[in-house]
């Protein structure tokens, strides 16, 4: 099964891995489903984990190279349309094996 995730899904299951997402990225990281994310989702937990979560250096490398830590393995890719209308292109690997 395939899950589409964002930044909050990420940050909230790293903080308690007790609570809902938690489990989520549990699952995943047993590889019991795959997690999906948009594009811009690395980037933005770069800084959110740097903010919210206090994180250095290196556990931001660790957080974002790492499939236990944060298992997101496809990100989405979408682009706008002559109308501005989104449309999804296909899935990309966001780390490869």
């Amino acid at each position: 099964m395939r899950l589409v995730i964002d930044t909050n899904v990420i940050v909230s299951g790293l903080y308690s891995l007790d609570s809902p997402p938690g489990r989520l990225l549990e699952a995943a990281s047993e590889r019991r489903i795959d997690l999906c994310a948009p594009e811009n989702v690395r980037v933005e937990l770069d800084r959110v984990l740097r903010r919210v979560l206090d994180y250095g250096d290196r556990e931001v490398a660790a957080t974002l190279l790492s499939r236990m830590a944060v298992p997101v393995v496809y990100y989405l890719i979408a682009r706008r349309g002559r109308d501005d209308a989104l449309r999804l292109e296909g899935l990309a690997p966001a780390l490869s094996d």
